[in-house]
């Protein structure tokens, strides 16, 4: 186990040093000097040289990718080419992101076994479009459909966040970021669950007496479980991602705004440092995701 725990973590924690990677070099290619936009139209080069020397952006990109690992081990996440602190612009605006992916995912985790074993079941033809055109239609377009819908039309319910979220703000952010993975995890499990079903030990166990909903729980979802866990483990990261679409569209002060604001900035380190929390965290939840999928 603790082998299996060791090789799970490595892997992963190689893949989130490999992403972050990508995601630096990539924001050190794009064109433009965020510094002239910090420092105003009127700086001189050498204040604009003596910045860039202290954020070490006049270092080669691997060293100054290698010195931020470095600080980011330790919690340190940098300056923003502004001189803001990078760990507290980001820790504040975590926790409403952690909180949107979190409710989504529980939301998630519980219906889609639920509603895919009950289709199964069932066999029910309503299902099967309803799935597939959900999973086809972005959180965008969806977000945009809630409000409106059930802002502008109905004003049942907020279209924004304005300062502190409240319950009420947070319902349409969340059922827009549910919808489409809850529809495409129903129909994973719905697959699972009917190859399950037509396997010998499911007949075996309905002609000695079970009910379908009886082998269903006994013997049907315990073997489809790690089918769901690993899809769930997927959905953990698209959850994240979409987000922080789903924010910018509901103005919920999260991930999302920062980092569409420090790309446009081309302020690397606080790019790099709201992107490492998320990435961290998904990253933890695959690898539980596949020592579930191993164990189970």
């Amino acid at each position: 186990m603790l082998r299996l725990l060791a090789r799970v973590l490595l892997r992963r924690a190689a893949l989130l040093v490999c992403a972050l990677a990508l995601v630096s070099l990539t924001q050190s290619l794009l064109p433009g000097d965020g510094l002239r936009g910090a420092l105003g139209p009127h700086a001189t080069d050498e204040q604009r040289s003596a910045l860039r020397h202290e954020l070490w952006l006049d270092r080669p990109w691997p060293v100054r990718f290698g010195h931020w690992t470095a600080c980011a081990l330790t919690g340190d996440f940098g300056t923003t080419l502004r001189g803001a602190g990078v760990s507290e612009i980001v820790g504040a605006a975590l926790p409403n992101t952690a909180l949107l992916a979190g409710c989504a995912l529980v939301l998630v985790g519980a219906l889609a076994p639920v509603l895919g074993g009950w289709w199964a079941l069932s066999k029910s033809r309503l299902l099967g479009p309803s799935t597939t055109l959900l999973i086809a239609t972005p959180e965008f377009v969806v977000a945009v459909g809630l409000v409106l819908v059930f802002a502008i039309w109905l004003g049942w319910l907020p279209a924004a966040s304005i300062g502190e979220p409240d319950p009420a703000a947070l319902v349409l952010p969340i059922v827009a970021l549910t919808a489409p993975q809850l529809a495409w995890n129903t129909a994973v499990a719905h697959a699972a669950v009917a190859d399950q079903l037509r396997a010998p030990h499911a007949a075996a166990s309905v002609r000695d007496g079970l009910t379908r909903s009886q082998v269903l729980a006994r013997h049907v979802l315990p073997s489809a479980l790690p089918t769901i866990a690993g899809s769930l483990g997927t959905t953990a990261g698209l959850l994240f991602s979409g987000a922080l679409v789903v924010e910018s569209v509901f103005n919920i002060p999260g991930l999302g705004q920062i980092i569409t604001s420090a790309v446009a900035g081309r302020d690397e380190n606080l790019v790099l440092g709201a992107l490492a929390p998320a990435a961290a965290l998904i990253s933890l939840v695959l690898a539980v995701a596949d020592i579930a999928r191993s164990r189970v």
